[in-house]
């Protein structure tokens, strides 16, 4: 997720405080409110909930490092060509 969305419902979760964007329209605050209803805060971490799971939210800046991790680490999927 952009870190500045990510950052927006974080902090509106947290503080309920709306985004600059949002601060005078109520139609805005509205959309907003409804689209902060499928997260919620675990941790101080960011969840998005689906199908009755929470699954956590993935900030752009992670993503390289998650997936370097998920390839190459001992847990990760590949443990080389000739194992594959």
């Amino acid at each position: 997720m952009e870190l500045e969305k990510y950052y927006e419902i974080h902090d509106f979760l947290l503080h309920q405080r709306y985004p600059p964007r949002c601060k005078s329209d109520k139609g805005r605050k509205k959309n907003f409110r409804s689209v902060c209803k499928k997260y919620t805060l675990l941790d101080n971490l960011l969840f998005y909930s689906y199908s009755g799971k929470n699954l956590r939210v993935v900030k752009e800046d992670e993503v390289k490092q998650l997936i370097n991790s998920l390839h190459t680490e001992e847990h990760g999927g590949h443990v080389g060509v000739s194992k594959s």
